[in-house]
């Protein structure tokens, strides 16, 4: 296995401090040579972490000034290493919004188009996942089920065969990902509902029914939402 980059691995703790609400939007780093001695490492590879953080959008460096925490809005929500970082934490109302509407928006229309194109291998591949998921349940085993809860949603992408998609398939992936964090139950034997849900979409995807695919797929979603956000959103009624 290779051994990542020091600067890397700094760049994730200095992350995790962000994501976790230790330093808030506009807050100020300290300056490189405390953040060396904090960490216990080179101002170079300091200065190389922060970099990559600022390439990242989460941080603003400017000449002669502190590197300051920059607006959430404006992370680079499209790069992996940020969702998976902000997937360690519970998130905020506001993300939580964000990302059911996205998923919204993406996932029920890329259940019908599977229906529509996908390959029995597709169908195969998409029913592995399922069949995970159901095992884990059984197993209690809460990361068994979230990876196969994965396996289903990336298999669904491919099985989109839309080139525009796939390109997308990481974001997308990830995006589900941090959803899952937030939304699953930490006690998978509560999973009997969803593991209905999942089933009803890899279902209608197998009887080429598109619009139960996007049906089935939109409640599911929306199914995370009741689980985490107080009151319904106003943005679930204008995306159909």
């Amino acid at each position: 296995m290779k051994t990542k980059p020091v600067s890397e691995t700094l760049a994730e703790e200095i992350a995790n401090l962000i994501v976790s609400g230790r330093y808030g939007t506009d807050d100020q780093l300290p300056g490189e040579n405390e953040i060396a001695r904090q960490f216990d490492k080179s101002r170079t590879t300091v200065r190389s972490a922060l970099q990559s953080l600022a390439s990242k959008g989460m941080l603003i460096i400017q000449p002669k000034k502190r590197t300051t925490i920059a607006a959430i809005e404006n992370w680079n929500w499209l790069d992996g290493d940020v969702l998976r970082w902000t997937a360690q934490v519970k998130s905020s109302d506001r993300i939580l919004r964000d990302l059911i509407a996205t998923r919204l928006i993406f996932e029920p229309n890329i259940a019908a188009l599977a229906a529509l194109n996908a390959t029995s291998r597709d169908l195969a591949e998409i029913e592995a996942g399922y069949e995970i998921m159901r095992d884990a349940k059984e197993e209690m085993n809460r990361d068994k089920f979230n990876q196969g809860d994965i396996r289903f949603h990336n298999a669904i992408i491919r099985a989109s065969h839309n080139p525009f998609l796939l390109a997308l398939g990481d974001m997308l992936a990830a995006t589900m990902e941090l959803s899952f964090s937030n939304t699953l139950e930490e006690d998978v034997s509560l999973s009997g509902p969803a593991l209905q849900e999942h089933w009803d979409v890899l279902d209608a995807i197998r009887m080429r029914d598109a619009a139960t695919a996007r049906n089935c797929m939109r409640e599911m979603v929306l199914a995370s939402m009741r689980k985490v956000l107080n009151d319904q959103p106003d943005y679930v009624n204008l995306i159909p």
